[in-house]
């Protein structure tokens, strides 16, 4: 039951926005009474919660995909973000939410999710280049920038508002930002500073 009320909320989440989805709307179309649906869910915020939660945990399951299977460590990052690409072609719930909160978060709870998700996938950036750097795969630098970095380089190239790069798909701008931050990590010479 709880499944379905998620489906059902998250569907008219996208279709009427947060502010235009009630707790009678939900109830009416996942044919219970209102009474029944509180007995789930506590509140409208609560009911929030739990869609955008289950669907973070969806992409924290879709990124890890494959990753385990490779050892190179610039392959490791293209499977991780096509793995991305291909869950948002899927569903692009949370995209709504990451491109400037489309769903009309309540402000708090829109800085907390973002937060959550740039939290996890800077935290998987940094494990793989912190791996590849100890594997003498990639010179010594700051993991954790390096991670944030190729996050908010994903985050332009695959969902950011431009025209700028409307030529390209999602996947080739993805290929090439890897290419060239691999040419950054991997030709930079060690103790080399930037001026």
């Amino acid at each position: 039951m709880v499944s379905l009320i998620l489906d059902i909320a998250k569907d008219l989440f996208v279709q009427d926005g947060i502010k235009g989805t009630t707790m009678d709307n939900i109830a009416k179309k996942a044919g219970l009474g209102k009474s029944v649906l509180y007995q789930y869910f506590s509140s409208k915020d609560d009911l929030i919660a739990g869609v955008i939660d289950r669907e973070i945990g969806h992409l924290k399951r879709s990124l890890k995909i494959d990753l385990d299977d490779e050892d190179d460590p610039i392959i490791r990052l293209a499977r991780m973000w096509s793995n991305a690409i291909d869950f948002y072609k899927r569903d692009d719930f949370l995209m709504h939410l990451l491109r400037g909160n489309e769903l009309g978060l309540p402000p708090y709870m829109y800085e907390d999710y973002i937060m959550k998700i740039e939290t996890f996938v800077v935290g998987l950036l940094e494990n793989m280049i912190r791996s590849a750097i100890d594997k003498g795969m990639f010179v010594e630098c700051d993991s954790r920038i390096a991670a944030y970095m190729g996050y908010k380089i994903y985050q332009v190239g695959t969902y950011g508002k431009t025209e700028t790069l409307k030529e390209y798909t999602p996947k080739q701008i993805m290929k090439k930002t890897i290419q060239i931050m691999g040419w950054g990590v991997l030709n930079q010479k060690p103790g080399q500073d930037i001026p």
